[in-house]
This record gives C-alpha cells, structure tokens and sequence, in this order.
C-alpha cells in the first residue's frame, strides 16, 4: 500500500466516522428530547395522582362523618 492509499484510507476512514458522529450525537439529542417528554408526562402524573389522593381523603372524611351521623341517628331511636 502507497503513501497516497494509506493517506486516502485515512481520510475516508476520518469522513466515516465523522458521520457516525453527527449520527449520534442527533440520536442523543432525540433521546435527550424524549426524556423530557417524559418527564413531563410522569410529572403531570404525579399531579393528578396527587389531586386524587386529596379527593379520596375528602370523599373519605365525607363517609366517615356520614356513617357517624347514622350511627348517631340510630341510637337516638
């Protein structure tokens, strides 16, 4: 192999792997993007999940204080 082939093997191989890369470094970004789309998600998760746990206790409080106001009824009879 000649100087001129080694050299052009070279360039060609340096070509390679600078698409490789940009290749990555665009499917980084993309996964990037989708991490943060998800965390969002997940964060918008835990919000409602949140307000519904707050609802149930206030539904919650409301049967309770329903079941002592029968029990309440009921002994007075």
């Amino acid at each position: 192999m000649t100087i001129d082939e080694r050299i052009e093997y070279l360039m060609q191989s340096i070509e390679s792997h600078d698409r490789q890369i940009a290749e990555l470094t665009d499917n980084v970004a993309l996964m990037s993007a989708e991490v943060r789309n998800l965390s969002d998600t997940a964060t918008r998760t835990l919000t409602a999940v949140n307000t519904l746990a707050g609802v149930v206790n206030v539904l919650a409080d409301a049967a309770n204080n329903h079941e002592r106001r029968l029990l309440r009824l009921e002994d007075n009879e």
